[in-house]
């Protein structure tokens, strides 16, 4: 039987959380001695401690640290020590500790699997108990609401719908989003999302659709999209709760969820198709005249810009870029009169 190493019985010996501290830190004293000992090939403590300006204690303790990771040995004489490859040495070391990762994720999926039939019992009468009560609750923060999300697509049997207002999102939002999509669509459950066209230009949401898309997902695009959706199998919608950025409300009501669903059904009729990238430059000149042709009939109702901007899904300075090209295009002195102008040529109808 093979010699059990130092690090092997202190993981074995070990708690929880404690694995972290069973390999000590190098600090610049190991640096020191170890380059000494590689340089000469031997320990001459007398000669180190004038060199090093290290304390007697400093220096035993800096041996006796190399040596138990391995990177100084005895010789098999004794008398003296040398040093080893570092490669070899963290082979000795990392060994035991990927030895005892796999035993301790071993534990740990055995341990999970007991829990799988009390979690299906557990949600089996949390959605009987919630069709006996209030079918409406309010999740204050970021935290319970993505804990509710993954707990929603984990159940999830049929189909996710969503709606994504505004322009592109965050890369590292995207990448934990793509995530559970991934898995929802590797089950066979139905996945649609909404965006606005204005998502077409932002790069990180084109990755992510593409990969979405690559994976079973539809995504289209409208011009624009009021409130922000998720539902799963039309039978549970997160929406934001108001005066709330983090926060979300769960509604479980059947009425409301199916006026919701309807919501989003009628948006996605009038959706464009969206695999992560834009076809043609035709396709490009199409969409921003469909935004301008929003933007149009917000400037004809007095719409302020940050407003527009904010409904379209567009940075303001990109929607005054817009209106800026309209009254031009109209011949206008006044984003009112443009508004008016385009109108009574009926170009508004031509753009969409």
């Amino acid at each position: 039987m093979s010699r059990q190493t130092g690090v092997s019985q202190q993981l074995d010996e070990s708690q929880p959380g404690e694995t972290q501290a069973l390999v000590q830190p190098l600090g610049h004293e190991a640096y020191s001695v170890y380059g000494w000992v590689l340089e000469r090939g031997y320990v001459d403590p007398e000669a180190m401690l004038a060199e090093l300006d290290l304390s007697r204690d400093q220096l035993a303790e800096t041996v006796s640290t190399l040596t138990e990771m391995r990177l100084l040995r005895p010789l098999p004489d004794g008398t003296n020590v040398v040093a080893c490859r570092p490669d070899v040495a963290a082979a000795e070391i990392v060994g035991p500790l990927e030895d005892h990762i796999q035993r301790v994720q071993r534990a740990a999926n055995q341990t999970r699997s007991q829990f799988d039939p009390l979690m299906s019992m557990y949600l089996a009468t949390e959605s009987r108990k919630r069709r006996e009560k209030d079918e409406i609750d309010v999740l204050p923060d970021r935290a319970s609401v993505n804990a509710l999300l993954d707990e929603a697509a984990n159940s999830c049997t049929s189909e996710v719908i969503t709606m994504q207002p505004g322009g592109g999102r965050p890369r590292e939002q995207l990448q934990r989003a793509f995530r559970r999509d991934e898995a929802l669509l590797e089950r066979g459950v139905k996945f649609r999302t909404l965006y606005q066209h204005s998502a077409r230009f932002d790069a990180a949401t084109r990755d992510y659709v593409g990969k979405a898309a690559k994976a079973g997902a539809q995504i289209r695009t409208v011009r624009e999209l009021n409130s922000k959706m998720i539902i799963f199998d039309r039978e549970m919608a997160f929406i934001p709760a108001a005066g709330s950025e983090r926060g979300a409300v769960v509604v479980r009501e059947p009425a409301v969820v199916a006026f919701l669903c309807g919501i989003f059904d009628e948006s996605w009729g009038h959706g464009m198709e969206f695999v992560g990238e834009l076809r043609s430059q035709s396709e490009e000149r199409a969409l921003a005249n469909s935004v301008k042709s929003s933007i149009l009939r917000l400037l004809v109702q007095g719409v302020r810009d940050d407003t527009i901007a904010r409904r379209m899904g567009i940075s303001v300075r990109t929607c005054r870029r817009h209106i800026a090209e309209i009254m031009e295009q109209a011949g206008a002195e006044s984003r009112f009169q443009a508004g008016y102008l385009v109108a009574g040529r009926q170009l508004l109808d031509a753009q969409d």
